[in-house]
């Protein structure tokens, strides 16, 4: 089989990208032979490109990519014009790569047909985020375009020291190099001595159309005087099956309104809960001893048996309260989260006042299920649900803490199958140190454990959460 190129099409030029700081990248392509006649299609749909081939005998298209149309599909030897026209938009920041068979006599012939990519560009992480202490990063940005770049409003705290194109891909004939280009764009960023702030980096064409938005963010600098804001884990053991679980359920949602942003709930699922059962909930069954469902845990000090919702309720804002009394948290966290495809990223950020040793659980969770439930009903909604461990080790990970200062710790994991809608993903983390406590709440069932939690965080997928104090 013979693999020829079409005589006729658009010579695809080197591209050149200047920048709003009047640095320039170098466009230089690798060593190689550069296409000089291929076909490319616009990246709209029902655009229309026409093209003239000389056939050295009767010819006929027998095969054609999936992104476009063309005709005629057969004709006589000479000069004939082809008429090309795209069935579906290119969304992507990267060529459709297509081809056309065409049969000459015993010749079977390819053509190389690529459908322009649209105008774009792709960055990660799709957000910049610094420490408060400040320093430097890369994002890696794929654009379809040359651009500028340009900062937003109140972008005096940070810099863009460079911009550099550092690949460039060949295109399916090996030929043709990509109309998309990656580029590094490298970043510092001052110490932050107040609260979060932000702004953002704009790319745009030279003509001034829009690729992207990136925005650049950073977490406030911790203040070790001042208290740490101590949140509350509260975790609960239920199941689909169970017909008093639903008490439990209201008790927390009753306590987490009434005592806002102090408790985090995490719900682990027992077994024979179709899919809303948590892999790994025997260990962690015994970790908290328990013995039926529903049971409930505050901050790895106490049990919450079931009572009625109020009063429930009432016992777990106690233990709230309790360890904001006398249970100050060491740490506290900040975070950064994102979604990927299929894969969720988290960026921690943990101060600590103390140099200790602890552990550090990350747990996915997923809201908004519906599902049906005993004593609740077919479209009972499930909120909290763990999916999956972030860490290493699904009981946690050791960490050594140092004092007045900020652990760094990035996560990633892929969304397991049984998610119903990754927009509704969270992650709740929290650290937790070596010890015992026994308090005074009435009702409350104070355990030995062996641990305590000493802060909690929780974070939407896709959101930040700063720094906070009392």
């Amino acid at each position: 089989m013979n693999l020829r190129t079409i005589s006729f099409g658009a010579l695809m030029l080197a591209m050149v990208s200047m920048f709003s700081s009047c640095n320039t990248v170098n466009e230089k392509e690798p060593d190689g032979p550069q296409a000089s006649d291929v076909v490319f299609l616009d990246a709209a749909a029902q655009n229309v490109t026409e093209a003239t081939l000389d056939f050295p005998g009767d010819w006929q298209i027998i095969k054609t990519g999936d992104n476009f149309t063309v005709s005629p599909l057969s004709g006589f030897a000479g000069s004939n014009k082809l008429t090309f026209t795209t069935t579906k938009a290119n969304e992507s920041f990267a060529e459709v790569e297509s081809t056309i068979v065409v049969n000459v006599g015993t010749e079977h012939i390819r053509y190389y047909v690529f459908q322009r990519p649209a105008l774009g560009a792709s960055c990660s992480p799709k957000t910049a985020t610094f420490a408060g202490k400040g320093g430097e990063l890369d994002l890696i940005v794929k654009a379809s375009a040359p651009f500028e770049y340009s900062k937003g409003e109140g972008s005096d705290w940070f810099e863009v020291k460079s911009v550099a194109k550092i690949d460039s891909t060949l295109l399916a004939d090996g030929k043709t190099y990509s109309q998309t280009k990656t580029y590094r764009v490298s970043i510092s960023a001052t110490e932050n001595t107040g609260d979060y702030r932000e702004s953002t980096i704009s790319l745009k064409t030279t003509d001034g159309q829009s690729l992207a938005e990136i925005p650049v963010q950073q977490i406030g600098n911790v203040d070790y005087a001042k208290t740490f804001y101590r949140r509350s884990l509260g975790v609960r053991f239920t199941a689909t099956w169970c017909g008093y679980c639903p008490m439990m359920a209201e008790a927390f949602k009753i306590a987490m309104k009434e005592e806002e942003g102090r408790i985090v709930n995490l719900n682990i699922y027992g077994a024979q809960s179709q899919d809303l059962t948590y892999r790994f909930v025997n260990e962690m069954q015994n970790y908290y001893k328990v013995e039926g469902y529903p049971t409930g845990a505050m901050n790895d000090v106490a049990q919450v048996a079931n009572y009625s919702s109020a009063t429930t309720a009432n016992i777990i804002k106690g233990l709230a309260n309790e360890a904001k009394n006398n249970l100050p948290a060491n740490s506290q966290l900040a975070c950064v989260s994102s979604l990927d495809g299929n894969k969720v990223n988290l960026e921690l950020f943990i101060a600590t006042k103390e140099a200790k040793q602890c552990k550090l659980h990350v747990f996915l969770v997923e809201n908004d299920i519906v599902q049906s439930q005993t004593n609740g009903g077919a479209n009972y909604v499930h909120n909290y649900v763990a999916r999956t461990a972030m860490t290493a080790a699904h009981m946690g990970d050791d960490y050594s803490f140092e004092a007045n200062s900020i652990k760094y710790v990035p996560l990633s994991v892929d969304v397991p199958s049984a998610v119903r809608d990754q927009n509704n993903l969270a992650i709740i983390a929290y650290v937790t140190y070596e010890g015992n406590y026994h308090g005074s709440v009435a009702n409350a069932d104070y355990m030995d454990f062996g641990n305590i939690v000493d802060n909690v965080i929780y974070c939407p997928v896709g959101s930040l959460v700063d720094y906070k104090y009392e």
